[in-house]
C-alpha cells in the first residue's frame, strides 16, 4: 500500500491518524503481506507522526527513505535531460539559487540564459517562484511562523548563530518547541548545525537552503515589476558577493566530493567550522570548512569564486596566514594544517601559490 502526500489527510477532526492506528495495529500488523509505505513532503508531520509517534505506531517505522537534493552532477545530468544546453558555470549558478531541488529546475527552459530564467521565475509579473517562499513554509509546517523567524534570523548572519544569539534575536524562550523548530529544520535541510572546534556548547545553526538565501537576498524586498530586473538592475557587485558566498554552501554540499579529490575519501574526518576573537596579536578569524583528519593533518579550506582563475594577491595571503595561525594556536600546534583553496578554475601560480597544498575545483565538484 502507497499513501501519497499522507500528511494532507490528517486535517484537523478527521480522525485519520486514529483510524491509520487502528487500521495497522488491529489489521494490517497481523499479516505478512502488507507493505505500507507512507510519502509526503510535509518532512514535519512525518516526523512528528510517524518517526517519533508515542502512541498507537510507536516503534512501527521498520524504514526511513529520505530523498536528498540532487548534486551538481546530478543537475547536470538533469539539465542535460530538459533540453538546457548550460556548461559547468551555468549549471553551478543555477544550484546557487535553486540548491539540487529537481522541482525548481523542472521550470527552467530552454533557450534562456540562467539570468533570463532567473527574471522570468523571480523578477517578472508572473513569476513561477515570486511567492514561493512563503508557499514553501506553509506546505511544509502546519504553523510556519516561528519557522521562518528562524530562517530569516539565521540568513541574516553569514557565520550562523548559536542557540542564545537565535533566542536574543527572535525575542523566543529557549525552550522544548525552539529545539522541535531547530530540529524540524534540520532535518529538512534548511539549516545545518555545525560544531566549532573549541567553541561553543551545542553548536552554531546556520541558513544552508541556496532558494532561501537568495529569495532573502534578492527577491523578499524587492518592488520592481520590471521582468529583466535581474540582467539589468542588479549590479555586478551584488552578483559577485552573492555568488562568493554561495558558492561557500555549495561547497559545504559537496564535502564527499572535496575528500575525494584530495584522496582522502577512505580517510576518517570530521567537519568542522571555526571562529574567534580578535587578539592583541592576531586579528579576528573564520573558517567555514576545516577537515580534521584521523592521519594528524588538517585541511583549512579556503572557498573562493572567480569567473576565471583566482589569484591570491598580499591582502588575502595575510588574511589566511592570520587564520592558519590563530587555529594552529586554538590546536596547541599538535597538528599540521595544510591551506586547500577550492576554486571555480584553479589558482594563479604566483608568488602567494607557494603557500597553498592543495586544490580543488569546481570540476571536482562535479564528480
Amino acid at each position: 500500500m502507497f499513501v501519497d502526500e499522507m500528511p494532507w489527510m490528517d486535517t484537523h477532526g478527521s480522525g485519520f491518524l486514529s483510524a491509520l492506528e487502528s487500521f495497522w495495529n488491529e489489521w494490517a500488523s497481523c499479516r505478512k503481506d502488507i507493505l505500507l509505505i507512507a510519502c509526503g513532503s510535509a518532512t514535519s508531520w512525518i516526523v512528528k507522526r510517524l518517526n517519533h509517534n508515542a502512541g498507537g505506531l510507536y516503534n512501527r517505522v521498520r524504514t526511513q527513505i529520505k530523498l536528498y537534493p540532487f548534486t551538481l552532477a546530478e543537475c547536470e545530468a538533469y539539465a542535460s535531460e530538459l533540453g538546457l544546453s548550460y556548461n559547468r558555470d551555468h549549471v553551478a549558478e543555477c544550484y546557487m539559487a535553486f540548491g539540487g531541488v529537481a522541482y525548481y529546475w523542472s521550470l527552467l527552459e530552454k533557450g534562456k540564459s540562467p539570468g533570463q530564467n532567473f527574471n522570468r521565475l523571480f523578477f517578472g509579473r508572473r513569476g513561477g517562484l515570486k511567492l514561493e517562499f512563503d508557499e514553501l513554509y506553509a506546505s511544509l509546517f502546519a504553523n510556519p511562523a516561528p519557522y521562518i523567524d528562524i530562517v530569516l534570523a539565521l540568513g541574516a548572519r553569514r557565520s550562523g548563530l548559536s542557540r542564545d544569539e537565535l533566542v536574543s534575536a527572535i525575542g523566543v524562550q529557549s525552550n522544548g518547541n525552539l529545539t522541535a523548530h531547530l530540529s524540524e529544520l534540520e532535518e529538512c535541510g534548511f539549516i545545518r548545525r555545525y560544531r566549532p572546534v573549541g567553541g561553543v556548547n551545542g553548536g552554531v545553526y546556520q541558513l544552508i537552503d541556496n532558494f532561501s538565501l537568495f529569495y532573502m537576498r534578492f527577491v523578499k524586498n524587492c518592488r520592481s515589476q520590471d521582468g529583466d530586473y535581474w540582467t539589468e538592475a542588479v549590479g555586478e557587485g551584488a552578483k559577485s558577493e552573492w555568488r562568493g558566498f554561495a558558492f561557500e554552501r555549495l561547497c559545504l554540499e559537496h564535502v564527499p566530493q572535496i575528500k575525494r579529490a584530495l584522496g582522502i575519501s577512505g580517510v576518517h574526518t570530521e567537519v568542522y567550522s571555526w571562529k574567534c576573537s580578535a587578539s592583541s596579536e592576531l586579528r579576528g578569524a573564520q573558517i567555514d570548512l576545516l577537515l580534521v583528519r584521523k592521519d594528524g593533518i588538517v585541511n583549512l579550506c579556503e572557498m573562493k569564486y572567480a569567473k576565471g582563475v583566482y589569484a591570491i594577491d598580499a591582502e588575502e595571503d595575510r588574511k589566511i596566514a592570520n587564520r592558519v595561525a590563530a587555529f594552529d594556536r586554538a590546536l596547541g600546534g599538535n597538528k599540521s594544517i595544510h591551506v586547500t583553496m577550492v576554486t571555480a578554475h584553479g589558482l594563479a601560480h604566483n608568488t602567494y601559490w607557494n603557500n597553498v597544498q592543495s586544490e580543488v575545483t569546481l570540476d571536482d565538484l562535479f564528480k
